[in-house]
């Protein structure tokens, strides 16, 4: 136990007239508030045992220890738990759901090495969305959709396999979504199946690592999948970043039907990605209709004609992809800026600055302050079609720190132009 209060003992039905113990440890004063919460541990294992394979100690036991630090942390067979969680009025709160999944990811079978601790926190971080799944709160991806919509790349800018720090937010956040992209590249029943087998194996020493995994999945698919599943692994473990759309769409009536145009720009940076992405259009009336497209270029056209208006366009309405989805301007416009982000911002992070040009011409960026005398320039030339990715650090051309305040950015391609404002805020 980690303080001060009275065990209790509760029994798990296994089936079969099998039983396990539930142990709790909780302090006197959250007494009441467990005893409201701590039965959805039944609930959880029944999910788990579903999608994992049997508990991996039936033979002993499951149970949470209450400590006063915050979070939870898996120890084999028995969980401490931080008081704010025990308390929780959300008896569903993610720190339960993580920490016993770790009981089979992580206790169970463990990661070979630091570099592969992804096994054990991104696997957890899922089983949250899965047990919010089995509630009927939200499907998996809705619950993952929460934390992929930043702007930036802060949740999502290093490696997952070996990454930059070990317990950091790609790790357990990118990671998870991996898990959910391979489901829907697998489908539910090979994809669960190969949770359980995983979590089942018996690797020398009880450790394995990343590459064991990629086998195992390339084995739970089919023969024709294993060089596609090489590509998606290469790209999101060992890969950086997620991609980034700029997009925008116009309908048009051509001779009595509608003419669909829609453009999707990866403005993210770096290498492109070419993951199948769906479409929902929306009309005034009748179901949408989704069109699956997989855009791998810097910018990407598509044209479809339906027998109605098109009303709405919606990307990813099932929340199948790890992406960033930001409405562009209209067709009609040469490019595509972003707001820069984080704005405000300090010298010592900067803000990054993403556009798309739809055509080549000469290109200029630069800041200026509030006269409109130039204080740096970030790119002055021709710029072919495509994405153009800046950071502005607060300073001016001949590298002084700017004092902080308001500043403009300011884009031109040819005659068009763009201006956005910027506060920096003095410090480096």
């Amino acid at each position: 136990a980690a303080g001060d209060g009275t065990p209790w003992t509760e029994s798990y039905d296994l089936g079969g007239g099998a039983t396990m113990p539930l142990q709790w440890f909780i302090r006197p004063h959250h007494e009441d508030e467990a005893q409201r919460n701590l039965p959805l541990i039944s609930d959880m294992l029944d999910a788990f045992r579903g999608h994992f394979g049997e508990y991996p100690f039936e033979d002993e036991k499951y149970g949470v220890a209450e400590f006063s630090f915050g979070g939870g942390m898996e120890h084999q067979t028995i969980s401490s738990i931080g008081s704010a969680s025990i308390a929780s009025g959300d008896s569903a709160n993610y720190v339960q759901p993580h920490e016993l999944a770790h009981q089979w990811f992580g206790d169970r079978i463990s990661p070979a090495t630091w570099e592969d601790i992804w096994l054990n926190e991104g696997f957890a971080t899922y089983a949250e969305a899965l047990y919010y799944e089995h509630l009927g709160r939200y499907a998996a991806g809705e619950y993952l959709f929460r934390y992929r919509r930043l702007p930036s790349d802060i949740l999502f800018s290093g490696t997952i396999v070996d990454p930059e720090y070990t317990f950091n937010t790609t790790v357990y956040w990118k990671g998870a979504w991996v898990l959910h992209m391979l489901r829907q590249r697998m489908g539910d029943a090979a994809f669960f199946t190969l949770l359980q087998d995983w979590a089942a194996s018996d690797p020398p020493g009880g450790i394995a690592g990343t590459q064991d995994f990629i086998d195992a999945a390339k084995a739970h698919s089919a023969p024709a999948e294993g060089s596609a599943l090489d590509q998606f692994f290469q790209r999101w473990l060992y890969g950086t970043g997620r991609p980034v759309y700029a997009w925008a769409w116009d309908a048009a009536n051509v001779g009595g039907e509608w003419e669909l145009s829609v453009e999707l720009q990866q403005v993210q940076g770096g290498e492109l990605f070419s993951d199948s992405l769906d479409l929902q259009v929306g009309f005034a009336s009748g179901d949408p209709i989704v069109q699956r497209v997989a855009p791998s270029e810097a910018i990407n056209r598509y044209t479809w004609t339906f027998a109605t208006e098109p009303t709405d366009l919606t990307l990813d309405p099932d929340h199948r992809l790890l992406h960033n989805a930001i409405p562009g301007p209209a067709l009609d416009a040469p490019l595509a800026l972003l707001d820069p982000y984080p704005n405000p911002f300090s010298g010592s992070f900067g803000t990054s600055i993403s556009l798309a040009l739809r055509r080549s011409g000469p290109l200029t960026v630069e800041v200026v302050d509030v006269l409109g005398r130039r204080v740096e320039s970030l790119f002055d030339g021709h710029h072919e079609a495509g994405a153009l990715n800046v950071d502005w650090r607060g300073r001016d051309d001949d590298g002084a720190l700017q004092a902080g305040g308001v500043y403009f950015l300011r884009v031109r391609l040819g005659d068009y132009s763009e201006t956005r404002k910027l506060v920096f805020l003095a410090g480096d």
